[in-house]
């Protein structure tokens, strides 16, 4: 009956971890003074997105111009018309999954200092620093190393992944689920990691903080993900889904409120 027991309590914190996305956003929205540091990072990634959109369009569209509608083909022209709904495909859906890391990336700063107020209101103390330069400064200094690192790294697993698509029938399935795989790691270590950088986890300290929090992680991981995958959307989830991580730590390591 153990084997049993442990999975329904797997499946409870996986449901729990899916949860906490949304507890995240509740909390975030139930807090004015916090919407700042969401706010921000927010439009910035969407000037982000619109700008990857823009430039990898326009060059797409010079390109196919310049070989298929500059003929008097109609063949041609029905060809780059084809080709034309392929790259955007394509191209969409790289943007999609390149798009994750590099806006949060981009909210690193804001969410370390979210983070941190986070945790000081969840822990019964009020929070009485306003948005300022000077919170900004130390966010950047505290959360852009780290996640620059994460980011890297999750770059060149994607790469890899997409990479996969190469291989012959089973290329393009395997693609997607590495890339989602991949994703959802780092989405949980991203999300996860602002509390752990102020306590000086280390590598193997965030390891183990996952291992033991495995289920409950991967349903925030993966909730998040979903979430990622639509435009907008995810850029409004980034900083929901930081709330999230920590209001998670809290409860895990910190015993939730004191």
């Amino acid at each position: 009956m153990a084997a049993p027991a442990a999975r329904r309590n797997a499946a409870a914190e996986f449901l729990r971890g899916v949860g906490d996305v949304w507890r995240g956003f509740a909390f975030l929205t139930g807090h004015p003074r916090l919407w700042p540091w969401a706010i921000i990072p927010f439009l910035l990634n969407i000037a982000l997105f619109a700008l990857l959109t823009a430039v990898g369009w326009h060059y797409a569209d010079a390109w196919l111009d310049k070989v298929f509608f500059a003929t008097s083909s109609a063949w041609f022209a029905i060809l780059g018309g084809v080709l034309a709904v392929l790259i955007w495909i394509v191209f969409l859906a790289a943007v999609v999954f390149l798009f994750v890391p590099l806006a949060a990336l981009v909210a690193a700063p804001f969410n370390d200092v979210l983070s941190e107020k986070v945790e000081r209101l969840y822990a019964g103390a009020s929070v009485d620093e306003a948005f300022s330069l000077r919170a900004l400064g130390r966010g950047i200094v505290v959360g852009l190393g780290s996640s620059l690192r994460l980011a890297t790294l999750t770059l060149v697993l994607l790469a890899a992944a997409l990479a996969l698509n190469l291989i012959p029938s089973i290329g393009p399935p395997l693609a997607a689920a590495a890339s989602a795989a991949v994703t959802i790691r780092f989405l949980v270590l991203e999300f996860t990691s602002y509390s752990m950088e102020r306590r000086v986890y280390d590598w193997r300290g965030r390891r183990d903080f996952l291992r033991r929090n495995r289920a409950r992680t991967i349903g925030l991981g993966c909730m998040a993900f979903v979430l990622m995958l639509v435009p907008v959307v995810n850029a409004l989830f980034i900083p929901v889904s930081a709330v999230a991580g920590t209001l998670l730590f809290c409860d895990t390591e910190l015993d939730g409120r004191r």
